[in-house]
């Protein structure tokens, strides 16, 4: 326990919560693939390993390597927007909950995306990519209703379409069976 703590002040020391306030930054405006990392380094802000501490200076090389990319759209792109999502099966071993994550795409670059722990503990890979796409379904409403509003309704003539991974998943969205497994 003493020794944890030393480790952890160390890294504290070493600027660990300033480095987390670079990569939030960063994958905010430009490195969106690093939203996962994010939520993973700041759940051990108060008490960084230094596996950590390793890790988030190895996301922060990593961005420095690419400074010079960025989020392209393309005029030519995808005029109507579709959305991705996936979800992991591996739980949190604190709390059973996996990891979720979506983007929409438009124009070729991501104009909304999230990676976040489910809200409920899955009971298999289908629930947890269901948890994924409700998360996408949430997006894809606050986008088409932005759209909307904004006179682009041609954008969203058509239902969006959504991609996804797991097809018992995607069948629990588009059958109307509910049994003791998936309620």
């Amino acid at each position: 326990e003493e020794l944890y703590g030393i480790e952890a002040k160390r890294n504290l020391d070493r600027g660990y919560q300033r480095a987390c306030g670079i990569v939030i930054w960063a994958v905010r405006h430009v490195f969106v693939e690093g939203k996962f990392g994010v939520s993973q380094f700041t759940s051990v802000m108060a008490h960084p390993s230094d596996k950590a501490y390793r890790a988030i200076m190895a996301c922060i090389a990593y961005m420095e390597q690419r400074s010079a990319r960025g989020i392209k759209f393309s005029a030519d792109g995808n005029q109507v927007p579709y959305g991705s999502f996936d979800a992991s099966n591996k739980p949190n071993p604190e709390n059973g909950l996996c990891q979720i994550g979506c983007v929409l795409t438009m124009m070729n670059g991501p104009i909304a995306c999230a990676s976040k722990r489910a809200h409920h503990v899955g009971l298999s890979s289908e629930h947890n990519e269901y948890m994924a796409m409700c998360e996408t379904g949430k997006h894809v409403v606050w986008l088409r209703q932005l759209l909307g509003e904004l006179g682009m309704r041609h954008m969203i003539a058509e239902p969006t379409v959504v991609y996804g991974g797991n097809y018992s998943a995607l069948n629990l969205s588009t059958e109307d069976f509910v049994s003791t497994g998936n309620q």
